[in-house]
């Protein structure tokens, strides 16, 4: 049941949707404009790929277009044994130090505390190498903030879904979360999700406005918006979706809302009467269903690189004029722990943060990639790291829903870019710039296929671009079929 979720969106925007009698009526008087006002953009329907993203106005290349965070996102597991970032912000926290004492092992992501860090990296006088404050969940479960502000503002929801509060391992959260663990990691998002328009209603009292972020995005169902493995049966496979769909919401709806009676509600004026099929909707399989389709078709791929890495470079660029002892020893611990990785692959540290252990789950064998079999030298090891640290400490791996920005569609020949804030310090925005110049009414157009894909021939683009279930037929493809 491992379906991936791309990094880029999964389809342009045209498939055809499976009807949901409440939320889809509803999306029907759903409007744009509270979420586009200020924004130098605009949807419209094209006739080949469907919903898109067009400029209002000329736009310079190298301009941002606009930035925009994101609706929900979620670090991915076992990078959280690389980075540890705020839950609810995604800046990195503590200290470099911190940083360093969690990739070389010295202390788990559960337990990763400023105060049991005894040495200081070599001084920076051009720089800090505090990021932020550590702030932890207020239950236990081992979740981290970078400010008692984004803890508060994340618990409105966390609280519905911290397994620091439930009785024992059989508690449904708890269970959920296993079965997510080894089901669909994309699941553990949905339950966030889900607690999120929960503790929205609580605020609200309207599931329209709890529900309406969500229903505006692109949402076929699961098994209608991944594309079916050639080794398996169509409707064997998507029956087997909708069996973990079921499942899921079933121990969501028991660890979230063990009272069913308390999602009942008045119609309200704000929905047009439709708080009762959207409250009836919500722990439904097609509904579950729906959302893990949203996030196969919306959700982006998030790299952001780590301080650790712009530490390495000042020192290389002589803002520090020598290794430490204490610093040698730190990143002897560095090399000992990629190799361990490399041979063992990743341990039960990997989704501690989510307060169960995950024996499972595999390591980004991006990790020193060049480690082969035998064991680093360490002088050799920490002239390499000072020369190029970026091969050596993984950035910052998440998945992100952006809503404007997952309504541009896909060209091999884009005209823009998403980036994200590269020091460790800013909050997470995805950054819409352009990298052609765009005339207004131009639509934006974004390449979901990485770089070395997309120096391939047509044949080879259009094969890595399968999984997401349209032909491309972009100006730079048809004349390389035409040439071909």
């Amino acid at each position: 049941f491992f379906v991936s979720i791309f990094p880029g969106m999964a389809h342009h925007h045209g498939v055809a949707s499976t009807a949901l009698p409440g939320a889809h009526a509803f999306k029907e008087v759903c409007t744009y404009g509270a979420m586009l006002q200020g924004l130098p953009v605009y949807v419209q329907q094209t006739q080949e790929k469907g919903r898109g993203l067009f400029a209002a106005q000329d736009i310079p290349k190298g301009s941002l277009v606009f930035a925009e965070p994101p609706l929900a996102a979620m670090q991915t597991l076992p990078n959280r044994s690389y980075c540890a970032v705020c839950t609810h912000c995604f800046r990195f926290v503590g200290s470099v130090e911190c940083q360093l004492e969690l990739i070389a092992k010295r202390q788990a992501a559960a337990f990763l505390s400023p105060a049991q860090i005894k040495w200081e990296l070599p001084g920076c006088p051009g720089a800090t190498t505090k990021l932020s404050d550590m702030v932890r969940c207020s239950w236990g479960c081992g979740e981290l903030y970078c400010s008692v502000e984004c803890r508060t503002a994340a618990e409105r929801a966390h609280r519905l879904s911290c397994v620091a509060q439930v009785a024992d391992e059989f508690a449904p959260l708890y269970q959920f979360k296993i079965h997510a663990m080894n089901t669909n990691e994309c699941l553990l998002l949905c339950g966030s999700i889900y607690a999120k328009i929960l503790a929205t209603y609580g605020d609200a009292k309207c599931w329209a406005v709890a529900m309406e972020p969500y229903l505006r995005l692109q949402n076929h169902l699961w098994w209608d918006a991944v594309v079916t493995p050639d080794d398996e049966d169509p409707e064997e496979f998507a029956q087997s979706l909708r069996q973990v769909c079921t499942d899921s919401v079933l121990l969501l709806q028991k660890a979230l809302c063990p009272d069913p009676s308390s999602l009942s509600a008045s119609n309200c004026e704000r929905c047009s009467g439709r708080c009762q099929a959207l409250a009836q909707e919500l722990f439904t399989t097609d509904f579950m269903g729906s959302l893990i389709g949203s996030l196969e078709q919306n959700q982006i791929g998030v790299r952001m690189a780590s301080p650790v890495v712009k530490y390495f470079q000042y020192m290389a660029n002589g803002g520090v004029q020598c290794v430490d002892e204490e610093l040698e020893r730190v990143l002897a611990d560095v090399a000992k722990a990629l190799d361990e990785e490399g041979e063992e692959g990743c341990g039960s540290e990997c989704g501690s943060d989510h307060g169960v252990d995950d024996e499972e789950m595999e390591v980004d064998e991006t990790v020193g990639a060049d480690n082969g079999k035998e064991q680093r030298e360490p002088e050799s090891f920490i002239q390499q790291v000072c020369t190029t640290p970026e091969d050596f400490f993984l950035p910052l791996d998440a998945q992100g829903l952006f809503p404007v920005a997952s309504m541009m569609n896909h060209s091999c020949e884009p005209n823009v870019r998403i980036d994200y804030p590269d020091d460790g310090l800013q909050v997470l925005k995805g950054m819409v710039v352009a990298v052609q110049d765009i005339k207004a009414h131009d639509e934006l157009q974004l390449c979901y296929l990485d770089a070395e894909s997309l120096q391939a021939s047509v044949e080879d683009r259009q094969a890595s671009l399968g999984d997401y279930g349209f032909v491309c037929n972009c100006p730079r493809c048809q004349r390389e079929r035409l040439n071909a």
